[in-house]
């Protein structure tokens, strides 16, 4: 009995030690996986954070020298208007003898008007406003006396002026440039032309970002976000804002610093963490913003301008990095666990493996569709046209196999005024598939229902969907995804993707896919907004091209004639660069062609 005792006492310690001796293999394996896991998030962290403000930091410089380059330009252009009111012999005969001229002050209202400015005045050389467009307006500023303004003091000396100030009268902040009147040699007024600081917005700003422009004295005069208009860059010291008190530039607005928690400099990149009221009025706390900086100097202007980008996307990214890193290290540790318990329970652990490589699996594809949308998001950077932008977004769209196996597809463009879809961007369609398929009217086919509904519209198989109207010789079977393409309430197109026929729909497709459509609406919208800007361009340069016409001795024949090559060169007014201009003749009732371009012989002799 003794001797059994003994023996089950063998085992029994055999045993534990065996317990103890696996329990020690888990513990070590678990604890150097630990420390694997750490060491490669720290590195993961650090070198995601390094990549990441980089990227910020380049694209926060390419930002402002595109800025900087239109800000030259516009100010150009803007800065010649009351050079060219200074010139004119009805200013100067004005200026010289207040009596006789008459109607001035609508002659200025035509002009600021064609300027496109908020006011435009002319004053004497005691400083007094002897002429304004906004006669009509109760803040007029007819006979007010402005002397102490800077830019009638440097003007009046001879100098341009440019000066941003908030107005004494109208109490609307403005852009001011001022140039001498001169009669002879003798300077004997001053023109004024004042543009609204609106004028300076930066349209394709996004939403983490902030565009600033402080004056010489580092007053932030424009502001994207309204809440740091009028903060100093630093602390002003007493005796500039006693100046900037004395020449009543910014009226009583306490020009208090702007809110910095902290500024660092870090391998050449800046960072800069802003104090903002919090989002609730009764929490008195501040929450804190940090950005990369980027700032440049119009030496022109004597201006600062600072461009901030929020690192927010970097705090997310490096989360996503260490995430995919986390979930790896989890794999292979879950890898190790299973080698260690094989021998003991094969099958569970077999389902377990399998459960991995699925997730595996679904991480590669959330993997894949990332980098496909960050490469979107590079390509939309770039300064192609519209169209050349959405063939490579598509390119990129179909090269994820789950989406489309047949690599086919298109992306259409939303004609608001006949409310129909054009094809801008197609792979591997033909040409009579192209015709039959654009332009396509709201709620015809799939793809016009995906329009007309605003939703995605499925479809596993075009033979026996009824929805699938648009039929071409030698269609293949398949199916779809038509996806609308939203910005807000405004439909800007539907994108298109052919699949293998009975595909099954997944809530993780139409996921992706929305993200996809929106990152195509962003796209859309910021060429809409260059394309915008750069017709303002051109419409500021021919209007200052005409202007300078005006001043020019040309007979009407050859006024005429440059007038017509000038609004040739409008693209949207004539695509053809030809035209011609009417005059009546001796006969009222009749028009007589006095200029043309670009006309052929046969229509001059009509």
């Amino acid at each position: 009995m003794v001797e059994g005792h003994n023996g089950a006492d063998k085992r029994g310690g055999a045993e534990k030690q065996k317990n103890i001796g696996s329990y020690l293999n888990y513990s070590r394996f678990t604890v150097f996986m630990a420390a694997v896991a750490l060491v490669l998030l720290v590195f993961t962290a650090v070198s995601t954070k390094n990549s990441e403000m980089t990227k910020l930091h380049s694209y926060a410089l390419g930002q402002l020298n595109t800025y900087n380059r239109n800000l030259l330009d516009m100010l150009n252009i803007y800065e010649t208007f009351p050079k060219l009111l200074s010139e004119r012999p009805t200013v100067i005969e004005f200026v010289r003898h207040p009596g006789r001229a008459a109607n001035i002050n609508d002659y200025l209202l035509r002009f600021n008007d064609s300027a496109g400015s908020e006011s435009t005045y002319v004053m004497n050389a005691d400083g007094i406003v002897i002429a304004t467009s906004n006669f009509k307006k109760p803040q007029s500023l007819l006979g007010k006396d402005l002397r102490f303004r800077e830019y009638f003091r440097s003007a009046i000396k001879g100098m341009p002026f440019r000066f941003v100030a908030i107005g004494v009268y109208t109490k609307t902040p403005g852009y001011y440039v001022s140039y001498p009147i001169r009669s002879g040699r003798q300077i004997i007024g001053v023109v004024v032309v004042k543009y609204l600081i609106q004028l300076f917005t930066l349209h394709n700003a996004g939403h983490d970002e902030i565009f600033m422009l402080a004056d010489k004295n580092g007053v932030i005069f424009h502001s994207s976000d309204k809440r740091y208009t009028f903060n100093s860059l630093v602390k002003l010291p007493d005796n500039v804002l006693k100046e900037i008190k004395d020449i009543r530039q910014y009226e009583d607005i306490p020009l208090l610093p702007l809110p910095i928690i902290k500024k660092s400099q870090n391998s050449g990149i800046t960072t800069v963490t802003l104090g903002q009221p919090a989002q609730s009025k009764s929490d008195n706390q501040t929450e804190e913003t940090q950005y990369v900086e980027a700032r440049a100097q119009n030496k022109d202007a004597g201006w600062t301008m600072i461009f901030l980008v929020s690192t927010a996307s970097v705090t997310k990214d490096i989360i996503i990095h260490c995430s995919y890193v986390l979930l790896a290290m989890v794999v292979v540790y879950l890898i190790g666990i299973f080698a260690l318990y094989r021998a003991k329970s094969k099958g569970t652990l077999l389902s377990s493996y399998n459960d991995l490589l699925e997730q595996k699996k679904e991480t590669e594809t959330h993997v894949k569709e990332q980098e496909i949308i960050k490469s979107i998001l590079n390509v939309s950077l770039s300064s192609d046209s519209l169209e050349v932008l959405l063939q490579k977004i598509l390119e990129l769209i179909l090269l994820n196999p789950w989406i489309s196996l047949q690599a086919k597809g298109c992306i259409f463009i939303n004609n608001e005024d006949s409310g129909e879809l054009k094809i801008v961007a197609s792979q591997n369609f033909r040409e009579d598939q192209l015709a039959v398929c654009s332009p396509l009217p709201y709620g015809k086919c799939l793809c016009g229902r995906a329009a007309s509904t605003r939703d995605i519209v499925f479809s596993q198989d075009d033979e026996t969907d009824e929805k699938h109207t648009v039929k071409y010789d030698s269609i293949a079977p398949h199916g779809h995804y038509c996806v609308p393409i939203i910005s807000g309430d405004r439909l800007l197109g539907v994108f298109n993707v052919y699949l293998n026929k009975g595909h099954e729909r997944k809530k993780d497709d139409d996921v992706f896919l929305k993200t996809i459509a929106r990152t195509i609406a962003g796209v859309v919208i910021r060429k809409e907004a260059e394309e915008k800007i750069n017709q303002s361009f051109l419409i500021q340069n021919v209007i200052n091209s005409i202007l300078q016409l005006s001043i020019q001795f040309l007979s009407l024949k050859e006024y005429l004639e440059k007038f017509l090559e000038l609004i040739s060169t409008v693209p949207w007014l004539s695509t053809k660069s030809t035209g011609c201009i009417f005059l009546t003749g001796n006969d009222p009732d009749e028009l007589e062609m006095v200029v043309h371009r670009g006309l052929a012989p046969q229509l001059l002799h009509l």
